[in-house]
C-alpha cells in the first residue's frame, strides 16, 4: 500500500511529494496489526504524549539536531538562532524577522500558519463533519455553542495540517480581540491524511482549544488549535488582542492543526486553494500569504 502524499507547492505550482517524518514508524503503526491497536489506544493517550514531551524537553536530544536538519533539509537560514537546549526547543523555533511578511493591503487575509491547506467556502461542504454517513456539526467540533454564530455554520474555513517539518508557531491573521475560550479534551491521533483513513473522526477526538474572537476586516473567527500525534501542549499568549501578524501561540513537538471559520459572506477564499481542495489536493502555503479577500461590504 503506497503511504506517499502529494501536495501542490503553491510558489511553484508543482506537485511535491511530502517529505515524511519517521517513515519507519508510520509503517509500524499503518501497516502492522499491532502499530493498528497501538495507534488507537496506547500512543494516543495524553499521558503518554506527556511522557515523550518531557524526554524530547531534555538537553540530551539537542544532540539529534543536527541530523534531522540534514536528513530533512531544514532552511535554518529561515529561522533564528540556536543554540537549542533540546529538540523541542527547535522544534518550537521561530522565524528571523521579515522573513514571512503579512500582507499590507488592509482587506487581505494572511495564513495564520505555515502548511497544507485544505479549504471550502461553505462548512457544509467540508467532508470532515461527514463522519460514517452522520452529519457532525460545528458545536460537535467545538463543544460550547457559545463560541459559535449562526453565520459560521455556513462560513468559510480554513484548514492549516502543520508536519513535525514545519514551523510550529501560529499567528493572527489579522488585527483581533480574544473574546472566549474554549479546551476540549481528548486523544491525541495523527492528523496526518494517511491516520484519516483509520479515524476519519480524528478532528472530533483530539485534544483541541478554540478562540472566538473578533477581527477588524473579517468579522467574528473561530481559531482552532488542535493537538496531534505526541502534540500534548498546546501554548497561547496571554494577551486578549493580537496585531495583524502576531504571535499568538505554539504547538510543542509533532504533527498539528490550525483552523479558522468565518461567518458566511465574510470573506472569499482564494480561487486556487479552493480548487486544489475541489481535486483532493492540500496546498502548502507559508505564514503570511494571502489566503483570502474581505468582503466589500464589510
Amino acid at each position: 500500500m503506497s503511504r506517499e502524499v502529494w501536495v501542490r507547492n503553491r510558489r511553484t505550482g508543482r506537485m511535491e511529494r511530502e517529505t515524511q517524518f519517521s517513515a519507519g514508524l508510520f509503517h509500524f503503526l499503518f501497516d502492522t496489526k499491532l502499530g493498528l491497536l497501538l495507534s488507537k489506544s496506547f500512543f494516543v493517550k495524553p499521558w503518554f504524549s506527556k511522557l515523550y514531551g518531557e524526554y524530547q524537553d531534555s538537553s540530551r536530544t539537542a544532540a539529534n539536531i543536527e541530523q534531522f536538519v540534514q536528513e530533512h533539509g531544514i532552511r535554518t537560514e529561515e529561522y533564528e538562532d540556536g543554540p537549542f537546549s533540546s529538540f523541542n526547543r527547535f522544534f518550537y523555533r521561530r522565524f528571523r524577522p521579515g522573513q514571512r511578511p503579512f500582507p499590507k493591503t488592509e482587506n487581505v487575509m494572511g495564513a495564520p500558519a505555515e502548511g497544507r491547506v485544505l479549504a471550502y467556502q461553505n462548512l457544509s461542504e467540508c467532508p470532515l463533519l461527514a463522519i460514517k454517513g452522520s452529519r457532525l456539526t460545528l458545536e460537535d467540533l467545538v463543544q460550547d455553542s457559545d463560541l459559535i454564530t449562526p453565520q459560521m455554520r455556513e462560513g468559510p474555513v480554513l484548514i492549516f495540517r502543520l508536519s513535525p517539518l514545519d514551523y510550529h508557531r501560529f499567528h493572527a491573521p489579522d488585527d483581533l480581540k480574544v473574546l472566549t475560550k474554549q479546551d476540549v479534551p481528548g486523544d491525541l491521533f495523527t492528523v496526518h491524511p494517511l491516520g484519516w483513513k483509520n479515524r476519519p473522526d480524528v478532528f472530533f477526538q483530539n485534544q483541541r482549544e478554540w478562540l472566538r474572537a473578533e477581527t477588524a476586516r473579517f468579522g467574528p473567527v473561530l481559531y482552532g488549535a488542535i493537538g496531534g500525534f505526541v502534540v500534548g501542549r498546546i501554548r497561547w499568549g496571554a494577551a486578549e488582542s493580537f496585531g495583524r501578524g502576531e504571535e499568538m501561540g505554539w504547538f510543542e513537538m509533532g504533527g498539528s492543526t490550525i483552523v479558522l471559520v468565518g461567518e458566511a459572506g465574510a470573506f472569499e477564499i482564494d480561487a486556487d486553494l479552493l480548487k486544489n481542495t475541489s481535486e483532493g489536493v492540500e496546498t502548502l502555503v507559508r505564514l503570511g500569504e494571502p489566503v483570502a479577500l474581505a468582503a466589500k461590504s464589510r
